[in-house]
């Protein structure tokens, strides 16, 4: 009787083992089949990508997070998010210490030749903004003799670089982080700022900034998802586009664009 038991208690333990195993080579399994992909972004260019004051870099969300999160759930894709600024960002890039850039990341013939760019899911303009009540800028032209701030590194930079080369006088005060831009010009130490026409109306919209747009787009940009050219990430950007494509068939980029702005931003 005990020798049957004591069979009984073997055979009992056996299947456990095996449930077990089972069930962690089912986990692993799962877990292999889970691609990690790194997203460098930063926490201070609202609405697109920011974090609450009080809450930590886990907390990240904004447009940028929305469509990132989408295309990896569909991918089944884990999506890690490094934050850095701006000019830091692009460097991992290129050292490949991150997959991509999700900060509006504005498509260039320069860019287009070092890296892959998805399909286009955002467009907006580059634009000036100047002190509440101040008339005499509406244009490029209006700045020459001025001072403008502008982020440092970032693509709105190389548009005043661009009208200085063919003529222009504008000043460029550079400037790490994208407050201070907002912070020269309320404060009258710049005539004007450039940047993301649709960050500046939000920036305006939850900040007491005295500032307003100042005249029509300086031209238009159109923001991508940048990857180093490989062909592992050729392969990366083939299934990103489709996910792009979905996500605009089916409504989601639309509805994503509309929490942050009230408006569908990607369509051109």
């Amino acid at each position: 009787m005990l020798k049957k038991k004591g069979i009984l208690l073997s055979l009992t333990l056996m299947i456990l083992v095996g449930v077990l195993v089972g069930c962690g080579s089912k986990s692993t399994s799962e877990n292999k089949n889970e691609d990690v992909i790194k997203v460098g972004t930063s926490t201070d260019y609202r609405p697109f990508a920011f974090i609450e004051e009080g809450e930590n870099e886990k907390d990240v969300k904004g447009l940028e997070i929305d469509v990132c999160d989408e295309i990896a759930k569909r991918n089944n894709w884990k999506v890690e998010y490094v934050i850095a600024n701006w000019n830091g960002l692009i460097g991992m890039l290129d050292s490949g210490k991150i997959d991509t850039v999700a900060h509006q990341v504005t498509v260039t013939e320069e860019r287009k030749k070092k890296y892959y760019f998805s399909d286009t899911y955002v467009y907006s303009g580059v634009q000036l903004a100047v002190k509440k009540g101040n008339d005499s800028i509406k244009s490029l032209n209006d700045l020459n003799g001025k001072t403008v701030a502008v982020e440092s590194g970032m693509n709105f930079y190389k548009s005043i670089e661009k009208f200085n080369n063919e003529g222009g006088n504008v000043k460029i005060n550079g400037y790490n982080d994208y407050n201070s831009i907002f912070n020269e010009v309320n404060l009258g130490r710049a005539d004007a700022l450039i940047q993301d026409k649709l960050a500046i109306m939000d920036t305006l919209k939850n900040s007491s900034y005295e500032l307003e747009l100042a005249g029509e787009p300086v031209e238009t940009m159109e923001s991508a998802f940048p990857f180093i050219q490989n062909d592992e990430n050729k392969e990366k950007v083939e299934k990103v586009n489709s996910t792009l494509k979905e996500l605009r068939e089916d409504g989601t980029l639309k509805k994503i664009s509309e929490k942050w702005f009230g408006v569908d931003i990607t369509i051109n």
